[in-house]
């Protein structure tokens, strides 16, 4: 197994955590609480995980194609890729949990 295939599984492996630390998260608010926007032009909770959702699902697409044999470069290619997503998105789970601490919830535990 080459260093960038490895550096990919565990990529998959700690992103598949965040998605679910995510998901334990938001999973007992309710509709109002997803929805509410306590300053205009911030995303509502519920916005900020549905963002989250559709990168997950880009991620697992990214990382599902290929063939073992792909060369280095691609590999290299996909996993800047990856980390730049993963960089655009830890930010919204500080984001998300400041909109539900000021609810008096708590926020997302990675």
């Amino acid at each position: 197994m080459t260093r960038a295939a490895i550096a990919e599984a565990r990529a998959f492996e700690s992103w598949h955590d965040y998605q679910e630390a995510l998901k334990r998260t938001i999973a007992p608010l309710n509709e109002e609480q997803l929805g509410r926007q306590p300053l205009p032009g911030l995303l509502t909770p519920g916005a900020i995980a549905e963002h989250l959702e559709v990168t997950w699902r880009f991620i697992t697409v990214c990382l599902m194609r290929g063939a073992p044999t792909d060369t280095i470069p691609e590999e290299v290619l996909l996993l800047q890729t990856i980390w730049g997503l993963l960089d655009h998105d830890l930010p919204h789970v500080g984001e998300l949990s400041l909109l539900l601490g000021a609810d008096g919830l708590p926020g997302v535990e990675i």
